[in-house]
């Protein structure tokens, strides 16, 4: 961890997010070790159990019940910059010197995951109710295929995926300059968004057609989709012929 994550470092992001105000046995540091490597010891571990590790692995004797005061929307904060942080260190832009995509200064490829919390989480990650979990997290990533980037938001069933793209591109949450690219899939699909994206010089989007949407050109003619790319794309047989 402090290859990538110097002591002094954290503690000033732990200071910056008001997770460490004042002289405290827990530092940013220790906090972020024992929330990382701690649980991938012990995914399940107890606040006893955190304790423990704290103590023989950061030396630091505190109770379980310390730990558990510095679980709150500051440490949540401190984390979340934390992650931030260790995405942006693993940044690859790739090199294109030809393809469809040499035109485009970013590809966005957006998609997401949800998974059941314990019930107690119920009022942080609420669920889908009914018979599923009472808890329940998602989390939307949106990768840039060429620079390398990665933008995560962490929710819960409330961060669905219209929205999330949506307000995305409303409040310009990824770098839009240049020629930028939207690639989604049905979950996504909203043409409001859409239109949103294409208000914008230089920023398309390609998706499936959601079943009953229609198609129309600008004189509000109806555009056969199939007839269309059934043209201008030749089948694998008439290619052989």
């Amino acid at each position: 961890m402090s290859r990538f994550f110097s002591n002094r470092e954290m503690e000033a992001l732990a200071r910056s997010t008001a997770f460490v105000e004042r002289r405290s046995p827990i530092t940013g540091f220790k906090f972020l070790v024992t929330f990382t490597t701690g649980l991938l010891n012990t995914p399940e571990g107890t606040l006893a159990q955190l304790a423990a590790f704290l103590s023989g692995a950061c030396q630091t004797a505190v109770s379980a019940q310390a730990v558990d005061e510095r679980i709150n929307t500051m440490a949540m904060e401190f984390m979340r910059q934390c992650l931030q942080k260790s995405i942006s260190m693993s940044r690859r832009p790739l090199d294109l010197d030809e393809g469809v995509l040499v035109g485009f200064d970013h590809v966005y490829v957006i998609d997401s995951t949800n998974f059941e919390l314990h019930p107690s989480l119920a009022d942080i990650f609420k669920g889908n109710g009914g018979g599923a979990s009472k808890a329940s997290m998602r989390i939307q990533l949106v990768l840039d295929y060429l620079e390398g980037t990665l933008h995560v938001e962490i929710g819960d069933t409330k961060l669905s995926d219209p929205k999330t793209l949506h307000d995305i591109v409303e409040r310009r949450g990824l770098d839009m300059s240049g020629n930028c690219l939207y690639l989604s899939d049905l979950g996504y699909f909203k043409t409001s968004m859409f239109e949103k994206i294409d208000a914008v010089p230089g920023q398309y989007f390609l998706s499936k057609l959601m079943f009953g949407v229609g198609i129309g050109d600008e004189s509000g003619g109806q555009i056969n989709l199939h007839d269309m790319l059934k043209k201008s794309f030749p089948t694998m047989s008439s290619t052989r012929g």
